[in-house]
């Protein structure tokens, strides 16, 4: 039976299984070349795209770690990785804190600044507080944060 798997399996990969054989002997039985579907091409590849909330794109970071007792929590990174060597180029970067179930903005949106080729990365309650809002003082049934960037 391996031997006929193999064969089976040969054929299919050169595209060359147009008919099968039926056997006791542990051939593969009829039916082989209706398993072969031809592959669909993909309509398009994805690649990276900058963040534009102008233009209604925005990254939401969700669910967020509130913290436990050991003071583990989220820390978004901000990355500005735009501009050309030497650059004095800055990504600025609008966060807005939402509740994970109400979608009840949480103070208001706020921009951060991160200087060419730099890396800042934010921790969740300095987000909120960042944001004018009390840290885990949640209303209308939220139990954490959405972070909208």
């Amino acid at each position: 039976m391996r031997k006929s798997l193999g064969l089976v399996s040969a054929l299919a990969l050169m595209g060359g299984l147009a008919a099968s054989t039926s056997g006791s002997n542990g051939t593969v039985g009829g039916g082989i070349s209706q398993m072969l579907a031809p592959v669909a091409e993909a309509a398009s590849v994805e690649h990276q795209t900058a963040i534009n909330a102008s233009t209604g794109n925005y990254a939401v970071v969700a669910p967020t770690f509130l913290g436990d007792a050991n003071g583990a929590f989220s820390v978004i990174r901000l990355i500005s990785a735009v501009g050309a060597a030497g650059s004095s180029t800055t990504s600025t970067f609008s966060l807005t804190v939402v509740g994970n179930n109400s979608g009840q903005v949480y103070g208001a949106p706020f921009t951060v600044a991160v200087p060419h080729l730099a890396t800042i990365g934010i921790g969740l309650s300095d987000i909120v507080k960042d944001a004018g809002a009390t840290y885990k003082a949640f209303t209308n049934g939220d139990t954490g944060y959405a972070i909208y960037i």
